[in-house]
């Protein structure tokens, strides 16, 4: 009776051992789980100021790389031969022999043209350039390279403060609401010969540009002086309306003013107000192969949206029963694991450690 007594005692002994063990692990496991959740949002947190100080970066080195070559742009003199201009292509496509060839044409005593230049950093929007000269009496301009489906390019320049929706310019042109978009990078080498941030008027002056359609913003008109980019973005020229049509005018352009705000209705009665606009040549590009274009394009990227539907229906996936009688192994034996529940534990947050480590490093 005694030794029966004593073998219940020992089985109870047990089960509160375990009990107890169990109750360590778990409030072991929840801590731990804690502190996971808590390291992923400082992971998050880490990889979210590493893209904002990559592109800020970027931003520095790109400026001051663009100051670096435009000063041995200085310091090279041209090549004597075959090779009438040296052209020092870098990351922000400055050249300023480009740019003294185009104040040479507008300074031309023929076209009488009015107009003052000003020099500053290397500028890649509107904002950065009316730093520089904002506090100058003239009006700011933003300009836009447009293409339409049938490869077709449209240069729209624009008072700064002018709202312009390109699907009612796209349904004014005649194209529908999703006939245009911005043209590809590509485009701007190719077509225009000017690197991003220096999309002007002024670019069409290139020939590679002679089927490029301008359409120009009325509201220049009323404007005593505006400001443009003479095909590099460190420096400005500022000219009013009259003496840019003068330039336009000798380059073979006939200047389109437009009321860029305007929304009129467009039906089988009221044709397009601006078909008349839209070039008549397409422009091929090198690598961009003639494709159908999307229904609908993402502003961030330019990506199709696709809106069907796959095909593959939404259900329930019943588990095999193979799956469900085999149970996970993860190489630890529950004996063991009652046997010795602190070393259990550590080698668990060891492997957990590991992972969340793995993750900070990618």
């Amino acid at each position: 009776m005694l030794l029966q007594i004593t073998y219940q005692d020992k089985a109870t002994q047990t089960d509160i051992i375990e009990e107890d063990t169990l109750e360590k692990i778990f409030n072991t496991l929840t801590t731990l789980s804690i502190k996971v959740d808590s390291m992923s949002n400082e992971i998050e947190k880490l990889k979210t100021n590493e893209v904002k100080l990559k592109s800020i970066a970027t931003n520095q080195l790109t400026q001051q790389c663009a100051e670096l070559c435009r000063s041995e742009d200085i310091k090279i003199p041209e090549l004597e031969g075959d090779v009438e201009t040296l052209h020092k292509i870098h990351n922000v496509y400055q050249s300023t022999s480009v740019e003294s060839e185009l104040v040479e044409k507008i300074s031309r005593k023929e076209l009488q043209i009015d107009f003052t230049k000003h020099e500053h950093p290397v500028v890649l929007t509107v904002e950065a350039q009316a730093k520089h000269v904002g506090h100058l009496n003239g009006a700011l301009s933003k300009n836009l390279f447009l293409k339409d489906k049938k490869h077709r390019f449209y240069v729209v320049s624009a008072l700064a403060k002018t709202n312009v929706d390109l699907k009612v310019l796209s349904q004014r042109l005649g194209l529908g609401k999703g006939g245009l978009r911005m043209a590809p990078e590509e485009a701007l080498g190719e077509v225009l010969q000017v690197p991003l941030g220096c999309v002007t008027p002024f670019a069409l002056v290139n020939e590679s540009a002679r089927c490029v359609s301008l359409l120009l913003d009325q509201g220049f008109k009323s404007q005593g002086c505006c400001f443009f980019h003479p095909l590099s973005n460190d420096t400005t020229i500022a000219l009013n309306a009259r003496d840019l049509d003068k330039f336009l005018s000798s380059i073979g352009k006939q200047p389109a003013y437009v009321d860029l705000e305007a929304n009129p209705p467009v039906g089988k009665d009221q044709p397009p107000d601006l078909a008349s606009l839209v070039p008549s040549d397409a422009i091929a590009i090198s690598g961009q192969p003639d494709k159908a274009a999307p229904s609908q394009v993402s502003d961030m990227n330019h990506a199709p949206v696709n809106n069907k539907s796959t095909g593959v229906s939404a259900k329930a996936v019943k588990p095999s029963t193979d799956v469900q009688k085999k149970k996970p192994s993860h190489g630890v034996s529950l004996s063991n694991t009652f046997a010795d529940p602190e070393k259990f534990v550590e080698n668990f947050i060891e492997r957990t450690s590991s992972l969340v480590l793995a993750e900070a490093s990618e």
